[in-house]
């Protein structure tokens, strides 16, 4: 956590209106990323023994907490590095966007496609634990988490607001 000190002067009378109109806009703004609810059109996997394939956020889940299958968590290294970087991007950035000077909008759109990024990087890195040698040879591939590269090019973000 950190704090920000803030020194209000007359010299400027409409800017303690305006920062204070920001704060609040910026408040009600969630940035998410990974696979949310209603933002994927959910696509499935090619249907096997004339039954439709599993959709990709079920696989996505199956994976990431080890459901019917070894666990692979791809979601929580994700959420750190995307934590950290951007904790460090605010703090970068906080005094133009308590200027108004960075659309907060752009800025959250900016973080949640770092967000979506920082997730198929992880899927594409994981490598433990490892397919089985039988995996293996049906995917012609040792990589977990990646068949067709559908996961990996699944995760997107929202900006969501919250209510008053």
């Amino acid at each position: 956590m950190f704090t920000v000190n803030v020194k209000i002067t007359e010299k400027n009378p409409g800017a303690y209106k305006a920062l204070k109109k920001r704060l609040e806009q910026i408040s009600r703004k969630r940035v998410v990323a990974g696979f949310p609810k209603g933002k994927l059109n959910n696509p499935h996997y090619e249907p096997e023994d004339d039954k439709p394939g599993p959709s990709i956020i079920d696989v996505a889940i199956w994976n990431n907490f080890g459901i019917g299958v070894p666990r692979r968590d791809f979601m929580n290294p994700a959420s750190q590095e995307w934590q950290k970087y951007f904790q460090q991007m605010v703090e970068a950035s906080s005094q133009e966007i308590a200027n108004g000077e960075i659309d907060i909008d752009n800025f959250l759109n900016l973080m949640g496609q770092a967000g979506a990024e920082f997730i198929s990087e992880a899927i594409v890195k994981l490598r433990r634990p490892p397919n089985s040698p039988r995996t293996i040879a049906r995917k012609k591939s040792s990589n977990p988490l990646v068949d067709s590269g559908d996961l990996s090019k699944a995760p997107v973000y929202e900006i969501r607001i919250k209510d008053k």
